[in-house]
């Protein structure tokens, strides 16, 4: 039983189902009312009420701890919708792979790095893009073939998105210094606690499989074919097809050009 199953099983009275459903419901009411009260000055701007920013909430504003999750990335409603829809159905894959207590964690886990680095880093403002992101790598970690049409047009496997995503984390993080390295840090400290061990799994797998097929090539490279007729071996011709012959007696091996010109072995002539 992996360990998430043994989560689910002794946590499932903690669970608390369709989280990610709930903010996505909560992004679209202050995407909704943002757009409404659009040209009426900042102070109508609920996303900049919510943000989660440090210097603020140390001054009394604490909503703003929970209250980012539901600040909208922006951008034309297409995108934005886009981007609910995908949350919704990475969410709904992830709970339906690990169970609900596992997602819980999983945000929970996330949620709190990002809060914390936002206290750290120098004019910290923490926001939920990153948080959001580690939702995507553990989908395509649990679901690498899964097939994106980017523009709705081009075919790209979720593995290979993936990919492009850490790049893009290994660029941020040389570009922009230590703030930048530990908001990375706690965009994927939840997938790191929930994926180290079967990374670690793969890479031994692959350094067996390697060891194996290495070994295997060494092992053909020792095995000698060499025709009993003329004493040609298969390392002086190493592209020539030798051939027991069935209708000898022991393992009487020839080469192409004696396998059907030679004298058959009998039990007698062995012995």
């Amino acid at each position: 039983m992996s360990w998430q199953s043994q989560l689910e099983r002794r946590l499932s009275w903690l669970a608390v189902p369709n989280v990610v459903p709930a903010i996505v419901v909560a992004q679209v009411l202050v995407y909704l009312i943002d757009k409404t009260q659009a040209g009426q000055g900042p102070a109508m701007n609920v996303g900049a009420k919510i943000a989660l920013l440090p210097d603020r909430v140390l001054q009394g504003e604490w909503w703003r701890v929970v209250t980012f999750l539901f600040e909208p990335t922006g951008g034309m409603l297409i995108w934005q919708a886009f981007t609910w829809l995908l949350l919704w159905s990475f969410a709904g894959a992830i709970e339906r792979a690990w169970g609900t207590v596992s997602l819980n964690l999983y945000l929970i886990v996330g949620y709190v790095a990002t809060v914390a680095v936002a206290f750290v880093i120098p004019e910290g403002r923490a926001t939920n893009v990153y948080l959001y992101t580690s939702l995507f790598l553990a989908f395509a970690q649990l679901y690498p073939d899964t097939v994106f049409y980017i523009y709705f047009v081009l075919p790209v496997k979720a593995k290979w998105l993936a990919a492009l995503t850490w790049l893009f984390f290994a660029l941020r993080v040389y570009s922009g210094g230590w703030p930048e390295a530990l908001l990375v840090l706690a965009t994927v400290a939840d997938f790191l606690l929930f994926f180290s061990l079967d990374l670690f799994r793969s890479v031994g797998h692959a350094r067996r499989k390697q060891k194996f097929k290495k070994l295997s090539e060494q092992g053909a490279d020792r095995l000698t074919h060499e025709c009993r007729v003329c004493g040609l071996t298969s390392q002086m011709a190493p592209k020539a097809s030798f051939r027991y012959c069935t209708k000898c007696a022991g393992t009487a091996c020839y080469c192409p050009e004696h396998l059907h010109k030679h004298e058959h072995l009998v039990a007698t002539d062995e012995a």
